[in-house]
Formats: structure tokens, C-alpha cells, sequence
């Protein structure tokens, strides 16, 4: 472990690796490094840099103590072996600290992950996610190749565009192609269920359930399928 600042080439690296492979996480640029740090004081934050044996660094810590609480603000790793350390870096601290608070993405198993999983979780709802384009955001979502095709059937109040069928099928060389004909199965949803399901915030499964979704059994076990069961995560102020 390594302490840097915060804005060290390590930890902008650390982070543009983390957010090529973790769902929704935003691509920062430097605009939206200083809009991270925005609302915060700088000047008492420090990167804690995880290291491998080929001195490569694959994690970080930002945080702060104060009032004998250890804060974290944003922890990032890339490699299993970089949480375990960066976990054993905050528990070096334990002679100076009384608490640990910090935040982290929903349904991340913090719990399960610690040796000692009593804490205190809460959810609070802040961030809301939003399809401005379904056409070209289907084109580029990265679903798992099907069998068959299958078309959504979208409603948006707000954005005429989005009102529609948008047919997904593969060709033979496995690449998606999305038409606006009603290809397979339908699949009848809002633009607010649609975003919900695509984010992995919700599974097909679930949004079946409530009602939220129309759409056959068969289409329900397909959409389960190839839509990527990821978190989402997103930490960043906009």
C-alpha cells in the first residue's frame, strides 16, 4: 500500500480500468474527476494505492479520518487480492479509529465479504438512470447472444422517438441487429421498467411479478439470459 494524492496518474489509472468492467459505472474525464470532488475539501482526502507483486496498481482507497472515524469515500479494485488488501489497510487502523463509514453500490455483499459482518446498512435512493435513445442504446448493450429474436414494445411520455417496437435479432455471425418490425416474442413495457431491467437494478423475473412487464414465459426466460446479472454502480455527481 501506498498513500498518494488523490489525483496521482495511479489512481485516475485504477479507476479507468474499473470502470471499463463494472456496469454503469461513468468513464471520467477530467470535467468529471472535478466534479467528483466538487462538494468535498480536497485537501484532507487521501488515495490509499494497492499494489501487486508486479507493482502494478490495482486498487485504491480515498478516505479520511476524522473524530476517530475512518471515512471512505470511493474504494476500487480491480483484483480480488486488491480488496482483501485495501480491507486490511483500513483495519491496520483500528488503534485510531472507533468507526468505519463509507458508501458503497446496493446489494454489494459487504457483509458476507467481512470476517465480522456485524454492521449497519441503510439504502438511501439518489441516483436515477434514464434512456434517451433506445434504438442506439440497444445497438450497443452488450446482451448475450440468443437463439431466437424478440421485440420490446415501448411507451416514453416524454420522448416521442422511444414510442415504438424495437425488434432484436442475431445474424449468423452472432452480431445484434435491431429493426423496428415485431421480430419473436414481444415484450410490452414502459421506458422506466425497460431502463430499470437493462441496468440489472431489477431482473425480467422480478418485473414479470409486479406486473411491470407483458410479455410469455418463454420471452421472461429468455431476457434472464441474456441480460447481464451485473450491479450497477455509480458514485459520481452530475
Amino acid at each position: 500500500m501506498e498513500r498518494l494524492e488523490i489525483d496521482d496518474p495511479d489512481v485516475i489509472e485504477i479507476y479507468n480500468r474499473f470502470a471499463l468492467h463494472n456496469h454503469g459505472a461513468m468513464i471520467r474525464n477530467q470535467l468529471n474527476w472535478d466534479e467528483y470532488w466538487r462538494w468535498e475539501d480536497e485537501d484532507e482526502r487521501i488515495a490509499g494505492v494497492y499494489y501487486d507483486d508486479n507493482d502494478i496498481p490495482q486498487g485504491y482507497v480515498l478516505y479520511w479520518i476524522a473524530d476517530e472515524v475512518f471515512h471512505i469515500k470511493e474504494m476500487v479494485y480491480n483484483t480480488q487480492e486488491a480488496r482483501i488488501g485495501l480491507w486490511n489497510f483500513v483495519a491496520a487502523h483500528f488503534s485510531m479509529v472507533e468507526h468505519v463509514k463509507g458508501d458503497i453500490y446496493k446489494n454489494e455483499p459487504l457483509h458476507f465479504l467481512l470476517d465480522d459482518g456485524d454492521i449497519m446498512q441503510t439504502i438511501h435512493p439518489y441516483f436515477m438512470a434514464r434512456i434517451v435513445d433506445v434504438a442506439q442504446f440497444l445497438k450497443v448493450y452488450p446482451f448475450e447472444e440468443a437463439e431466437k429474436p424478440l421485440h420490446f414494445i415501448v411507451s416514453d411520455p416524454l420522448a416521442d422517438w422511444n414510442n415504438g417496437v424495437f425488434g432484436l435479432w442475431w445474424d449468423e455471425g452472432g452480431h445484434l441487429q435491431v429493426t423496428d418490425r415485431p421480430v419473436g416474442d414481444p415484450v410490452k413495457l414502459d421506458i422506466q421498467t425497460l431502463t430499470t431491467m437493462l441496468m440489472s437494478y431489477r431482473r425480467p423475473s422480478y418485473l414479470a411479478k409486479i406486473e411491470r412487464i407483458e410479455a410469455s414465459k418463454a420471452a421472461i426466460k429468455q431476457l434472464e439470459r441474456i441480460i447481464p446479472n451485473d450491479e450497477p454502480y455509480f458514485s459520481d455527481y452530475f
